[in-house]
C-alpha cells in the first residue's frame, strides 16, 4: 500500500476515521483520504489493469530473478568438483547389480559431482568407451589444445584392468587408444594387489601395473610386497604409441 509523506498509509487513515475525532480533524483526514484514493486510482488504469510505467519495472525484477534462478540452477548442475565423501552423499549407498544399468547410473552421478560435470556428460564417456565394468578412475585432460578423457576400468574377480583415452575428433566422444592387452592375458589383472595407476602428464601418458616382488606369492590373496612396472606412451597428434 502507498505511503503519504506523512508515513500514514490507507489502513491508518481508516483507524482514525473509527475514533470519531474533531470535525475539523475529520476535513483534514477526508481530504488525505482522498489523496490515497488518488494515488490507488493512478496505480491501475481505467481498465483494471496495472500502468505500463508499473509493468516495465515489474518485467525489470521478472528478468533479474530469471537470471538469479538460472544461476542457482547452474549451480546445483554440480559444475564444482566434490570431494569422494561429499559425493559418496549424492548417490544411494546400493548402486544396485554389480554393473548394470543402475550401477551405471549412480557411477555417472558419483563422477559427475568428482569432476564438476553433468552426469549425461560421464554417461557419454561410458558408452563411448564401452564400459562393462566399474571405473576406477576417470580424469579429464588437455593435449596440444584437444581435450582428453582418461577412463581406467577394473571387472571382475581378479581385478582385471583397462584403460581407455576417448577424445572428440568430430564433434563426439570416442575411443583414440586402448592399453594394449594381449588376448587372454592376465597381464593387467592385480588380485590383492593395489590398483593399476595410468595418468597424463603433458604429452606422456604413463601406466604403472603392481606386482608382487616375491614370485612365489599367489597375488590372487596377498601382495605384500609391491613393485610397480612402469609403461610410457607418447601423443601422436592422434592417439598414443609407445
Amino acid at each position: 500500500m502507498a505511503e503519504e509523506s506523512g508515513g500514514e498509509t490507507v489502513r491508518n487513515v481508516w483507524t482514525k476515521v473509527a475514533r470519531a475525532p474533531s470535525p475539523a480533524k475529520s476535513a483534514r483526514i477526508r481530504a488525505r483520504f482522498a489523496d490515497e484514493q488518488l494515488l490507488l486510482r493512478d496505480f491501475f488504469d481505467n481498465n483494471g489493469r496495472r500502468p505500463v510505467r508499473n509493468t516495465i519495472l515489474d518485467m525489470k525484477f521478472a528478468i533479474i530473478g530469471a537470471f538469479c534462478l538460472l544461476t542457482v540452477t547452474g549451480g546445483a548442475r554440480g559444475q564444482t568438483a566434490g570431494s569422494h565423501e561429499d559425493c559418496l552423499k549424492r548417490v544411494p549407498g546400493d548402486w544396485g547389480p554389480n554393473f548394470g544399468n543402475v550401477w551405471h547410473r549412480n557411477e555417472a552421478l558419483y563422477w559427475g559431482c568428482r569432476l564438476g560435470v553433468p552426469p549425461e556428460t560421464v554417461e557419454e564417456w561410458q558408452r563411448a568407451a564401452n564400459e562393462m565394468g566399474a571405473a576406477e578412475q576417470i580424469s579429464q585432460s588437455k593435449v596440444e589444445g584437444r581435450d582428453l578423457v582418461l577412463i581406467e576400468e577394473m571387472g571382475g574377480s581378479a581385478h582385471c584392468f583397462d584403460v581407455t583415452v576417448l577424445a572428440k575428433p568430430d564433434g563426439n566422444w570416442r575411443p583414440v587408444w586402448r592399453l594394449p592387452v594381449p588376448r587372454n592375458s592376465m597381464n593387467y589383472c592385480t588380485g590383492a594387489c593395489p590398483a593399476v595407476r595410468a595418468r597424463i602428464d603433458g604429452t606422456v601418458l604413463t601406466v604403472e601395473t603392481p606386482l608382487s616382488r616375491d614370485p612365489k606369492e599367489d597375488t590372487t590373496f596377498s601382495c605384500k610386497h609391491v613393485k610397480w612396472r612402469k609403461e610410457t606412451f607418447r601423443w601422436t597428434g592422434k592417439t598414443f604409441a609407445p
